[in-house]
């Protein structure tokens, strides 16, 4: 139906295609290619640093000729504040700047993220800080995932994993209700080798999908657990395992010469 013109001024159409990009939830333990898997993304990636682990992971993807840019989030005591809106800042500008070029940002990880904001919202008085005080500190992360979002980019929210204190279950660590705000959540999992399996072992599993409910208890392992492959899953357009054997090939000689 034709809208008038004020209506106009409040409704946008919905849009009629897909973006093929990807909000991606990834969780896993240490050690268990939460990196290696966020840096199989389309490039230009911007890697938001807050760990110091990923030395020796980073280079000999750039060295393949993948274009990875990193920011490394410093946390300082006593100025977490002034970290907190440098960071914000940075996110905004990459955003705006990179609007529509597919590229990807890697937040690694968004658990430190949550505590940085944490850190830099309550300073040292966390232990009496009230539930309903935390509202600020949820708009900021979801204003996080807005602008990667706004900007069309494909965006790799890496989380923590650990044993619950009283369960001992494994558990995302942080704000674990930022799930609801992902197009899918892969969990990934090491399996050490053993006399029968003499290499480890990488799988990643689809725990949600909203784009796509039949990709749900999907695993991804070895050569498919690539980001560009669960794009292709999620968005309908599966990439065949000849074409995926083709791309990892030709990043493989890449890197040998």
């Amino acid at each position: 139906m034709p809208l008038s013109d004020s209506l106009k001024e409040i409704w946008t159409p919905a849009k009629t295609e897909v973006p093929s990009r990807l909000l991606c939830g990834v969780n896993g333990e240490k050690g268990h290619g939460k990196t290696t898997f966020v840096l199989s993304a389309p490039d230009p990636i911007f890697y938001f640093k807050f760990e110091t682990g990923d030395e020796g992971i980073i280079e000999p993807i750039a060295a393949t000729g993948k274009e990875i840019y990193t920011y490394k989030v410093y946390f300082h005591r006593g100025n977490q504040q002034e970290v907190w809106d440098e960071f914000l800042t940075a996110v905004e500008v990459t955003c705006t700047e990179l609007f529509g070029t597919g590229g990807t940002v890697v937040f690694d990880t968004f658990t430190e993220t949550y505590e940085l904001a944490r850190m830099a919202h309550f300073g040292g008085r966390l232990a009496q800080v009230l539930p309903r005080e935390y509202g600020v500190v949820y708009q900021d992360m979801k204003e996080i995932t807005r602008l990667v979002e706004g900007a069309g980019l494909n965006g790799c929210f890496v989380h923590k994993m650990g044993r619950a204190w009283e369960s001992k279950d494994l558990e995302v660590k942080g704000w674990e209700d930022h799930k609801w705000d992902m197009q899918c959540v892969l969990r990934l999992q090491r399996y050490t080798q053993t006399e029968e399996q003499p290499q480890d072992r990488y799988t990643g599993y689809v725990n949600e999908c909203r784009q796509n409910a039949s990709v749900i208890g999907t695993w991804l392992e070895n050569g498919t657990l690539d980001f560009q492959h669960l794009i292709g899953l999620v968005h309908g357009g599966r990439e065949s395992l000849e074409a995926l054997t083709a791309r990892l090939l030709d990043t493989t000689n890449n890197s040998s010469q």
